[in-house]
């Protein structure tokens, strides 16, 4: 029985890894995600200290 278990924790990883999180947006390595680089925009930086009025 407790084969079982571990069999089903096992298909139920992969299935949230490769299928169900990259659905709802989340990359994962199993998704392919590792592969590609993020192609996120950086913040831009200011030179303004906080708190100074201008």
């Amino acid at each position: 029985m407790d084969q079982f278990y571990g069999i089903g924790l096992l298909v139920a990883w992969v299935l949230l890894q490769a299928w169900i999180l990259p659905k709802l947006g989340i990359p994962t390595c199993m998704s392919g995600a590792c592969a590609v680089p993020r192609n996120r925009a950086l913040p831009k930086k200011t030179t303004e200290e906080p708190g100074a009025e201008a």
